[in-house]
C-alpha cells in the first residue's frame, strides 16, 4: 500500500543520481524548449553532452542578443519556487517508489518500458538510453527487477539473438499504484507549478 506523503523526491537515475545534477537536468530542459531553435540536433545528444551543448547555446544566444536587464527579486523568487517545486515532486516520488518497495531507478525503469511509443517490450541498450545510465547498469537494474518479478526477458520475434524486457503482471500492477500516486501528486501540485510557469513564459515572450 502506498503511503500519502505530502514532501516529494523522485529521483530519475541521471549522472549518478545527485539530485542537484537532476535539478540542473530538468531546468535546462526547460531552456532547451526555448533555444532548441539555435542548438544543431541536441537530440542525437545524451546525459552530459547534451546539458553542455544546450548551456553553451543558452550562452552564445545571450552574448549575441540585445543587453538583458537585470533580473528583479519578485523574477529570482518565482524561479527558487519552481524549482522548490520540482524537489517536491521528486521527494515524493523517491519515497513513494520505496514505499513500494522500489528503488527510484526500478520505478523510472519500469515506466520507460511501459511508456516507450509503440511498443509493450524494450532492449536493455533502448532502456539505457531513456534512463541516461552505462549499460552495464541497465543490465545489473534488469537483473535485480527480473529477481523481484518485475521485468520479464524474452527473445526477439524477427531476431532471436535479441533480448527485449517487458513488464511482468507484478510489476504493471506496482507501477499503476505508483502512478496513480503521482497523478494525485501532480494534482496537488499542479495548480501552483502553473501560476510559476506561467509567469515564467510571460517575463521570457517581453
Amino acid at each position: 500500500m502506498i503511503r500519502c506523503v505530502s514532501e516529494v523526491n523522485l529521483a530519475p537515475p541521471l549522472f549518478n543520481e545527485s539530485k542537484n545534477d537532476i535539478i540542473l537536468a530538468l531546468t535546462l530542459e526547460i531552456a532547451y524548449l526555448a533555444f532548441a531553435k539555435r542548438v544543431p540536433h541536441p537530440e542525437s545528444l545524451t546525459g552530459r553532452d547534451r546539458i553542455l551543448l544546450i548551456m553553451k547555446a543558452s550562452l552564445v544566444n545571450r552574448s549575441t542578443a540585445r543587453p538583458v536587464r537585470g533580473l528583479s527579486k519578485a523574477q529570482y523568487e518565482r524561479l527558487a519556487a519552481f524549482r522548490y517545486q520540482l524537489r517536491e515532486f521528486l521527494h515524493f516520488s523517491e519515497l513513494a517508489a520505496q514505499d513500494a518497495g522500489l528503488t527510484p531507478r526500478q520505478h523510472q525503469a519500469l515506466l520507460a518500458i511501459k511508456g516507450f511509443p509503440g511498443r509493450e517490450s524494450i532492449t536493455i541498450g533502448e532502456l539505457a538510453e531513456q534512463l541516461h545510465i552505462a549499460h552495464h547498469s541497465a543490465v545489473g537494474l534488469v537483473d535485480r527487477s527480473v529477481e523481484q518479478n518485475l521485468i520479464a526477458r524474452e527473445q526477439g520475434l524477427k531476431d532471436r539473438r535479441q533480448v527485449y524486457i517487458k513488464l511482468t503482471d507484478n510489476g504493471a500492477k506496482v507501477l499503476e499504484q505508483l502512478t496513480e500516486a503521482h497523478r494525485d501528486e501532480i494534482r496537488r501540485l499542479g495548480p501552483s507549478l502553473r501560476l510559476i510557469l506561467n509567469h515564467l513564459l510571460q517575463e521570457r515572450n517581453h
